[in-house]
């Protein structure tokens, strides 16, 4: 998750640069912001993800490590406001049950999601191996 971090820090400038600042104002801070508090929260399920697709399939090379770190931004983003506004009907149903926290769980719950999502997929696509020099 520290490549997601990382990532972040220049992807989310970048597009902020690209798009120009709103209506009321320019963002980009902010997004900042919540992207470094979103890999602190996913940062325990990613691990625990890693740690058992290691097991269970076997090392992942470097390089797709720094991929998914990277893919993770935009994924993890987009994900995560598409995932919110197809449970938005659900939601007033759980806020009755759960209350004020219904909406952190489920922005929460959705970025586990794909963040797991992610790492799964890119674990188990094969990769393109070099044919020998013989």
């Amino acid at each position: 998750m520290s490549i997601y971090a990382l990532a972040g820090l220049v992807l989310i400038p970048t597009f902020g640069w690209i798009v120009g600042p709103s209506e009321i104002g320019d963002l980009t801070a902010y997004f900042l912001a919540a992207h470094f508090l979103s890999a602190l929260a996913l940062y325990v399920p990613a691990t625990v993800t890693v740690h058992l697709l290691q097991a269970w399939i076997g090392p992942m090379p470097w390089r797709r490590l720094w991929l998914t770190g990277v893919l993770a931004v935009p994924v993890v983003w987009i994900g995560t406001l598409v995932g919110v506004q197809i449970a938005n009907p659900f939601a007033e149903e759980m806020r009755r049950v759960l209350g004020w926290g219904t909406e952190i769980l489920m922005v929460l719950g959705w970025a586990i999601l794909f963040s797991n999502l992610l790492l799964l997929m890119t674990w188990v696509i094969p990769s393109r191996s070099r044919p020998e020099r013989r």
